[in-house]
């Protein structure tokens, strides 16, 4: 896929963009560039030490806020449902996947705070889903009355 996305950009490039390449000085994208670039690049050289504290500084100004965040940037989720992906051997059979799914369904069930068991082995029908035989997976639906848990 990005072999043949590097290819349409590349056609793209050749049909959208003018044939003639100007030279460096001359393109008026690198001039408005360099007018841009040379005076920070120039007060930079200037003012190195000033420049170093600066960037120290700010570097240092970050160190609070960053100490101050949690470990994740989503409020808990309470969707009362789980996805359990066991991996088995890579070369198991698909008769052999399937038994050792309808026994895991049936342990996960014999929990009386689960709802309901769904279980795929394998790939669906779908390119979106590569997995192999030896990937399950469970999608367990738990009781949403948590005072009914054990």
């Amino acid at each position: 896929r990005v072999g043949l996305a590097v290819g349409w950009v590349v056609l793209a490039g050749l049909v959208l963009l003018p044939q003639r390449l100007l030279p460096e000085e001359r393109n008026p994208l690198s001039r408005a560039l360099e007018r841009a670039y040379d005076p920070a690049f120039a007060f930079v050289m200037r003012h190195r030490a000033g420049v170093l504290v600066a960037a120290l500084a700010a570097m240092l100004l970050t160190i609070f806020p960053f100490s101050r965040l949690g470990g994740e940037f989503m409020p808990p989720l309470e969707e009362g449902d789980l996805l359990y992906m066991p991996t088995t051997d890579p070369g198991i059979s698909m008769s052999k996947a399937r038994e050792l799914l309808q026994q895991t369904d049936r342990l996960i069930k014999s929990f009386p705070e689960v709802v309901h068991v769904l279980g795929k082995a394998g790939r669906a029908e779908t390119a979106t889903d590569p997995a192999p035989p030896s990937m399950l997976e469970t999608t367990i639906t738990l009781e949403r009355d948590k005072s009914r848990w054990r």
